[in-house]
């Protein structure tokens, strides 16, 4: 005899409930189709306030690379203006 799989058994069982169709007695206003929308909205928004206030730490952390030394990373006029006046002593 083949053992039954508990996960298949309740799919099955939930499948057929939700095949059932009865009636649901419910009333949707108009304010409840304002709501879902406000809703999204509301998430839409935080996702985006999110991402522009964390958007820096966000993009550090997808484009790190194996040299983390700042200077490597400026244009070559840059980095000879930063040499001079790290020796010179005066600021930029």
């Amino acid at each position: 005899m083949r053992r039954i799989n508990v996960a298949f058994l309740f799919f099955l069982v939930s499948g057929f409930f939700l095949l059932e169709v009865r009636s649901a007695h419910a009333y949707l206003d108009p304010g409840t189709g304002s709501l879902i929308f406000q809703m999204l909205v509301g998430a839409f928004l935080a996702v985006g306030m999110f991402a522009k206030l964390y958007w820096q730490k966000m993009k550090a952390f997808f484009s790190r690379s194996k040299d983390t030394n700042e200077e490597e990373k400026l244009p070559a006029e840059e980095q000879a203006t930063l040499a001079q006046s790290t020796e010179t002593g005066s600021p930029k």
